[in-house]
């Protein structure tokens, strides 16, 4: 249980968890990020609460997904502590050094996240990740290229065909 979580999916894919209850049940609301995170990167990572109102992320000080719909409006006090590193026993982990950490009291602006990604030097647009739904349709071709890409990702280089990690990030 935890009001706040911000990691990574396993594509590398940034996430923000945000829930009223402190426990993840139906007050909980995910926004899994339009960006992909690369190992042995340095980036400038932001979530963004602004209660009942919207949630973001941006990385690098670009925006990298936002809701505004069904945010919880307030949080259960507790006093789960802060997670960093891998989720257990789930399928989520992250594998980094985190050269520093805060929480600010307020939600900051676009033009704020964007200022702090700039001193730190990290403005590079971050790789991102193609929609496979348009106009409320499914591209299967975009899908079939991605589960193929991936597959190949698992693929040990210099193995036979077939020799496969657990993960498509070594």
């Amino acid at each position: 249980g935890r009001s706040f979580e911000v990691g990574l999916l396993e594509d590398g894919r940034p996430f923000f968890d945000a829930t009223a209850s402190g426990s993840w049940d139906s007050q909980g609301r995910e926004l899994v990020g339009t960006c992909r995170i690369l190992p042995g990167e340095a980036y400038a990572l932001a979530a963004v609460f602004e209660p009942g109102s919207r949630m973001a992320l941006t990385v690098n000080g670009r925006p990298c997904g936002d809701i505004r719909d069904r945010v919880p409006a307030r949080l259960h006090a507790n006093d789960t502590p802060v997670l960093l590193g891998a989720q257990p026993p789930g399928h989520r982990w992250a594998d980094l050094l985190v050269a520093a950490l805060w929480v600010d009291g307020r939600a900051l602006s676009a033009d704020e996240l964007a200022a702090w990604a700039d001193s730190l030097g990290l403005t590079e647009l971050p790789t991102l990740v193609e929609s496979h739904v348009r106009d409320g349709r499914m591209d299967l071709s975009k899908v079939r290229r991605d589960v193929l890409a991936y597959c190949r990702s698992l693929q040990v280089e210099g193995k036979p065909y077939g020799v496969l990690r657990e993960r498509a990030f070594p």
